[in-house]
């Protein structure tokens, strides 16, 4: 009985870890702060970090430029309210302390905020979700979050370099249209009023932007069709298409989608067509600004 009652608790430290090591595995995989907000279930929520001295949302799901822009605040703003606290805190629109978070909120935002859940990730980063039109308690634990974010984004920066897809399925019986977009001008145009201390700043609220601009489209494109990112607020499309292809109607579309962060200055938004290609050489060349 001793050998058997050993070696019921050897399998018992092995079912143990199996167990933990299916947790671990079953956590979700995600690419990119939209990917997280998706899969974590948080429609409205962003990351601040400390840019040049003050809070700024460096990352962003569902939040628009407007509110991006107005989320400069200082460290003793967040060390009088949050603290040190390593829980989540969490504040609901009966609450009196919810209106002194308003100043960081477009007045869209202000309008429908039932709630924030506040989480500080580090002393130089915070997670911030809003719920808008209906409270909700967070859908994941404080620590889950927070091992979640310090891994992926403060050991890997969520710098993961782009790749081209496959695109022989694209090139059968169709052509590829060759798009720049540019969203410069309406980036500048949804930010322009906000009282922005400095160009280190500005530049990261406009990157902020660009890269939830940048999400959308990329969700909303399905292979063969995609994107990719650009310079100067610019961002490359290929599409595979039999026919003629009505790049008007693909300016309103994307300006439709990104009217929910740009506001009326998704009007701004400018589509160009850079060519028409067959060949693959063609497509990579444009993406990686080379002579094609």
């Amino acid at each position: 009985m001793g050998l058997l009652s050993h070696i019921s608790a050897e399998e018992s430290k092995k079912t143990g870890l199996l167990a933990k090591t299916s947790q671990l595995a079953a956590k979700p995989v995600f690419s990119s702060f939209s990917d997280f907000g998706r899969k974590y279930q948080f429609s409205h929520c962003a990351l601040l970090s400390v840019v040049n001295g003050s809070f700024v949302m460096t990352h962003c799901y569902g939040i628009d430029a407007r509110t991006v822009a107005a989320s400069v605040s200082s460290r003793d703003f967040w060390d009088g309210t949050i603290g040190s606290s390593r829980a989540f805190c969490s504040y609901k629109k009966p609450d009196n302390k919810l209106s002194a978070f308003y100043q960081f909120f477009s007045g869209y935002f202000r309008e429908r905020l039932k709630g924030l859940h506040i989480l500080r990730i580090s002393g130089d980063c915070i997670f911030l979700a809003a719920d808008i039109e209906q409270y909700a308690e967070p859908s994941v634990p404080a620590d889950e979050l927070k091992n979640m974010l310090l891994n992926f984004f403060l050991s890997s920066d969520a710098a993961k370099k782009e790749t081209l897809p496959d695109m022989n399925t694209g090139f059968i019986h169709c052509d590829a249209f060759l798009l720049l977009l540019s969203v410069k001008i309406a980036i500048n145009s949804s930010i322009r009023n906000a009282d922005i201390p400095d160009t280190t700043l500005y530049d990261s609220i406009f990157k902020t932007v660009y890269t939830e601009l940048f999400s959308l489209l990329e969700k909303h494109l399905a292979l063969p069709d995609f994107c990719m990112r650009s310079e100067n607020g610019e961002m490359k499309i290929i599409i595979f298409s039999k026919k003629h292809f009505d790049d008007a109607l693909l300016q309103y579309h994307i300006m439709r989608c990104f009217s929910s962060v740009l506001g009326s200055s998704a009007d701004s938004v400018i589509l160009l067509k850079a060519g028409t290609t067959s060949a693959d050489k063609d497509v990579c060349n444009f993406v990686l600004e080379e002579k094609w």
